[in-house]
């Protein structure tokens, strides 16, 4: 029972874990005094007014919630309370007391395998609502496309971070008369990860919550424990939200910075409270940090992607001189090196580069391949084989008008040419080199030229 000395009290209503009662005072300072605990207060006014909780060295706010009906306000206490003292500058509300219980000792929770698609280790609704009325109402699941982040706008001293989610959760439940806990998880500030609104059978990723302007299809809300337009989030919180959305954005297969359709505008796929509606959440000390918090987490799914595979081939049996292409398999790459021992040139940072070898012998090949995450390297231990070239020949050579002639040549032939050396050219072959016969020409000196599909080759041939 409360006892509020001078100032008029009527208790309206009472549930499991609440007791309202509506408050008309003449005095700033209200004062009351309870037989039972208390671990947070609710208060809700007309019109906006501001409170705070009065204690012996601390003047605290009472924030404005901003998720719940206008004009109500919301705090945990950093410890159960039987004697309140509010500070206010309105003269009619209601108040309501929370009581949510003692808190059970929970142990930490961490992921031992750090890839992105490794569901997060959340402390679960069975753990942190123990002794306290389970949900009971008809789920609903969705498709998520949008991420978003909130805070509490509650204390950021409170280190009682199970009774702070408990409490939540009745002001939620019993307060709000919502059929859950609005957010699919909250994060404490030593990086604790609680799982929300319970999905029962279905998915923690999944379940439809209440927690963005009244238009929560597609969407999933993460909620930050304290108030970050006063203060900066703690780091141990900061990793927690950047591992939880990472694997987020993973199960739906979307990228940090994508926007999509959705009833409020296009959206973000990790978005804040604000761009939704008009509110302060997620605080503007989160809020100008999603950039940041984007690009951590695109980089922790690019480091997640498998290592894209280097590929090439090449013809690697070839002769002296002859250009020789590389061929470049690879994907997933945005930079190729190329170390090409004994080629010219011996470096490219062509896709696919065209070489030659000058010397014969035996030649690595090593491709290197890099982006923004990662850089690997393909080295293939004497891939190429080069031997000297070859001198194509003509026999017989000399050779007599109209006798035939015949070639000793490696390369595959497109066409054969027979030029005086002025450069008339004297007859020309294309296919059917078997029967080459020299034309009738005076004795003396001429160019024999064989064209093949990389190069030109001259040889003389002499005519007697």
């Amino acid at each position: 029972m409360f006892g509020f000395g001078q100032q008029q009290l009527r208790k309206i209503d009472q549930q499991k874990n609440t007791v309202t009662y509506a408050i008309n005072s003449q005095a700033e300072l209200v004062t009351f005094s309870s037989d039972s605990l208390i671990t947070a207060i609710v208060i809700r006014s007309q019109t906006q007014a501001s409170f705070y909780l009065i204690n012996d060295d601390s003047r605290d706010l009472i924030p404005l919630d901003e998720h719940a009906p206008s004009y109500t306000y919301f705090l945990s206490l950093s410890q159960p309370q039987n004697n309140l003292t509010i500070e206010t500058s309105s003269e009619d509300f209601e108040l309501i007391a929370v009581y949510s219980g003692t808190p059970p000792k929970i142990a930490g929770k961490g992921r031992i395998d750090q890839s992105c698609d490794t569901p997060p280790a959340p402390i679960s609704q069975e753990e942190w609502r123990v002794g306290l009325p389970e949900p009971n109402y008809s789920r609903s699941f969705h498709d998520v496309s949008h991420n978003i982040v909130h805070h509490s706008a509650g204390s950021n001293s409170n280190t009682t971070y199970t009774q702070v989610v408990r409490d939540i959760y009745v002001y939620h439940t019993q307060v709000n008369g919502w059929s859950d806990i609005g957010y699919n998880y909250l994060i404490s500030q030593d990086g604790a990860l609680y799982a929300g609104r319970d999905p029962a059978d279905g998915s923690q990723d999944r379940v439809r919550g209440a927690h963005f302007c009244g238009a929560n299809s597609n969407t999933l809300g993460v909620c930050l424990l304290g108030n970050y337009e006063t203060a900066q989030p703690t780091n141990d919180a900061w990793i927690t939200l950047e591992d939880l959305l990472t694997y987020e954005l993973t199960l739906q297969e979307n990228d940090p910075f994508d926007e999509f359709n959705h009833s409020t505008g296009l959206l973000g796929s990790l978005a804040g409270h604000r761009d939704g509606c008009s509110t302060l959440c997620p605080g503007e000390n989160v809020y100008t940090r999603l950039n940041e918090l984007r690009n951590t987490v695109n980089e922790k799914l690019l480091s997640c992607l498998p290592a894209p595979a280097l590929a090439f081939n090449a013809d690697s049996l070839i002769q002296t001189g002859v250009p020789v292409r590389l061929v470049n398999e690879s994907e997933g790459y945005e930079n190729y090196q190329w170390i090409l021992e004994g080629a010219n040139p011996h470096e490219s940072f062509e896709f696919s580069p065209v070489v030659n070898y000058p010397s014969p012998g035996f030649f690595d090949v090593m491709l290197i391949g890099s982006n923004q995450s990662q850089t690997d390297t393909l080295r293939r231990t004497n891939y190429i084989q080069v031997s000297r070239f070859a001198e194509p020949k003509v026999f017989p050579n000399p050779a007599t008008a109209g006798e035939s002639l015949s070639m000793d040549f490696s390369d595959e032939i497109e066409q054969v040419e027979l030029r005086a050396l002025n450069g008339k050219l004297l007859s020309t072959w294309t296919g059917n080199y078997g029967e080459m016969r020299v034309p009738e020409v005076r004795n003396g000196i001429y160019l024999f030229t064989i064209q093949s599909q990389t190069n030109s080759f001259s040889t003389k041939l002499i005519v007697r």
